[in-house]
């Protein structure tokens, strides 16, 4: 693998051994009961901000289909991959949207006032 990759990977493992360690440490905060609606309507505008984006390289990649050069300088596989990025996170923030946020915990290493950690948009960010 060439270097950035090496480097990539052992982060990677870097970041896991540090979250099992702080999971270890502070554990899990109880589910938050109390959500704001301020922030499920974040949701719904980010879902409606994430449509544009993903529709503008839909269009890009089936304008470059025609132009195999511009193809290959961009890479349809990339194409392909940020479209299914998009919809991964689309269909996160609608179900966040439509079911409250679901399940919510307080997260416990946030200074302030409390905030929610989401596991649905916790799983969006393992995924996407």
């Amino acid at each position: 693998y060439p270097l950035a990759a090496q480097v990539c990977i052992a982060f990677g493992y870097v970041q896991v051994v540090a979250s099992i360690v702080v999971w270890w440490v502070y554990g899990i905060g109880g589910v938050m009961e109390d959500i704001d609606p301020n922030e499920i309507r974040l949701f719904d505008n980010a879902k409606v901000m994430l449509l544009p984006a993903m529709l503008l390289e839909t269009c890009y990649l089936l304008s470059s289909r025609n132009n195999m050069a511009q193809l290959k300088l961009h890479g349809s596989d990339m194409s392909y991959l940020v479209i299914l990025e998009y919809c991964v996170k689309m269909t996160c923030y609608s179900t966040m949207a439509h079911f409250n946020g679901g399940i919510v915990h307080t997260n416990l290493r946030a200074i302030g006032p409390l905030r929610g950690c989401y596991t649905v948009r916790y799983i969006e960010w393992s995924i996407a």
